[in-house]
């Protein structure tokens, strides 16, 4: 039976096969107001209720068919929201399905939504709307089972006064006589909850690809179809490597800096930061990773101790263990074929492991297996009990000009810092190298202000438009309580919502010298900039929460 204990809902009586929204988009109230149709299906006898998540949602109407229903809000837990408990008023066996609407209406607390005022957009005219839901945040954008062990389809029709994209494909669109427009699209493959999104702006979109278009305030169009031109190639890949691709369109949204991640894999619609657009395609990464989402999370998830680098360290040495891709990429593909829309634990996923590798391969690849320490994988701490040898020749130089910095520490002169380095030094870097030599950097012991002065002289690293590179100097800088950076943080800090950055540097230049007045500053003064996850945690980073 499905066990999720950041689930508030009924998980192991009932499960919801499909949600139908229609609702109203209110900038003046910051609001959705309208219904959602729930397609629920019994997996127990004797069903009389449906509980539901939900987590500062205005809940104004139950009912079935004709029939009102009778529905309690439970008291608010302080985490996982408040329980919508509905009595059906009849009962329902096991393989019975109900269609139940819900009027409600989202309110100012909703952790999903971020409402932005023109002021915060690129184009300065219009407001714009972005949800967030993952991990539990649709329960605050529509009452639902907010847990990835449901998987359900879903459609909507959003009325809108500007343009509106969802993670589903596109299935119409009408004008209305007060000017605004209702928006449909239908997601037909099974997801979890936490992939519904929603994004309503002044939106221009450009095809990239055969099933591919790029969304974005008109003013960033240009830069972000040039950026993203080669997500045709991934999507490719990923058919080559795994299955077909599930979901019809793959298409991408820019968002304004405001959103918290670099990248988030809504199903047709992956949501990314503008960050990524670096000029030179050199992070578009990114986007490949969301990609490989649509194989692996999207259609099927598992939950592990291991982290995901460790995941990823273990699929790797058990890949060199059994043979190498030959072996492994086949035994990946009929992965995702057999999970497909399910939710799976440890024990299946190994259980599958096993039987492929004994039909397609035989005993010997068993008794490979059989050598792995799986509890030690599985349930113990510190770092994977093996050594994976990875290529490290381009990161041998950024190693390299490392050390010589650090070597250097002790010189006082300019002048002669300056015999030693130059540009030539990072010349032939690709944007990733740099990034990766000042990660090394930020292992070192800080260096002498006079060493920073001279190291942003020759590479001109203040001056960098790539937002990894920024991020790890101006950190470098921080840690060196280098007051001359502390301008710089606080602007890229309040115009870059994005977590990965904006946290570490308030939080680290808020514990620099002289420099918790500035972040406290910075944080309050730009506090609406920031969706309402990242605003949470940087506020508790610097003493602000209540």
């Amino acid at each position: 039976m499905p066990c999720d204990p950041t689930s508030l809902s009924n998980l192991e009586e009932v499960k919801t096969n499909h949600i139908h929204l229609d609702l109203v988009v209110d900038f003046t109230a910051k609001t959705l107001t309208g219904s959602a149709e729930l397609e629920v299906e019994a997996i127990t006898d004797a069903l009389t209720r449906v509980v539901l998540d939900t987590s500062f949602i205005d809940i104004r109407s139950v009912s079935l068919g004709d029939k009102t229903l009778k529905y309690t809000l439970e008291k608010r837990h302080e985490k996982f929201g408040s329980a919508l408990v509905i009595e059906l008023g009849q009962t329902l066996t096991k393989g019975e399905k109900a269609k139940i609407v819900i009027g409600y209406a989202t309110t100012q607390e909703c952790t999903a939504c971020q409402w932005l005022e023109p002021s915060q957009t690129v184009g300065k005219k219009h407001p714009y709307l972005f949800t967030q839901c993952q991990a539990i945040h649709a329960r605050s954008l529509v009452p639902c089972q907010d847990s990835p062990s449901i998987k359900l389809t879903y459609s909507a029709n959003i009325n809108a006064p500007l343009r509106a994209v969802m993670s589903a494909v596109t299935t119409g669109e009408e004008k209305q006589a007060n000017g605004t427009t209702t928006y449909k699209f239908h997601q037909r493959t099974h997801m979890p909850s936490y992939l519904i999104a929603l994004a309503v702006g002044n939106l221009e979109g450009r095809e990239i690809g055969p099933r591919s278009t790029v969304w974005t305030e008109p003013e960033g169009i240009d830069a972000a179809a040039w950026e993203f031109v080669d997500t045709e190639t991934f999507i490719r890949t990923g058919e080559e490597l795994l299955t077909p691709y599930d979901w019809g369109r793959y298409d991408l949204l820019v968002l304004p800096a405001s959103f918290p991640y670099g990248g988030m894999e809504n199903p047709c619609l992956t949501f990314v930061t503008p960050s990524l657009l670096a000029g030179d395609r050199s992070l578009v990464d990114v986007v490949a990773h969301e990609i490989s989402h649509s194989w692996m999370g999207n259609l099927s998830q598992r939950m592990t101790k291991l982290t995901s680098i460790e995941r990823w360290l273990k699929l790797y040495y058990l890949e060199k263990l059994l043979g190498g891709d030959s072996v492994f990429e086949p035994y990946l593909k009929a992965h995702v074929q057999e999970f497909a829309g399910r939710s799976i634990n440890t024990v299946q996923w190994k259980e599958f492991l096993y039987s492929f590798m004994e039909n397609n391969f035989g005993q010997e690849k068993i008794d490979l297996l059989n050598q792995v320490d799986w509890e030690a994988w599985l349930s113990g701490t510190g770092m994977p009990p093996v050594e994976n040898k990875f290529d490290d020749t381009l990161a041998k130089a950024c190693n390299c000009l490392c050390e010589k910095w650090g070597e250097s520490r002790n010189e006082t002169d300019k002048a002669k810092l300056k015999e030693k380095f130059s540009l030539k030094d990072i010349e032939e870097f690709s944007s990733t190298q740099t990034a990766v030599f000042l990660e090394r950097v930020s292992e070192l012991d800080p260096l002498p202000h006079s060493h920073l002065d001279v190291m942003d002289e020759l590479y001109k690293l203040t001056e960098v438009r790539n937002s990894e590179i920024k991020f790890r100097w101006q950190m470098n800088c921080l840690e060196a309580n280098y007051e001359k950076i502390y301008p710089q943080v606080a602007e890229f800090a309040s115009t870059m919502g994005r977590m990965k950055y904006c946290r570490p540097l308030l939080r680290t230049l808020f514990h620099a010298k002289n420099g918790a007045e500035l972040a406290k500053e910075t944080f309050l003064k730009h506090r609406s900039f920031y969706h309402p996850i990242a605003a949470t945690m940087i506020a508790k980073d610097l003493g602000l929460s209540h």
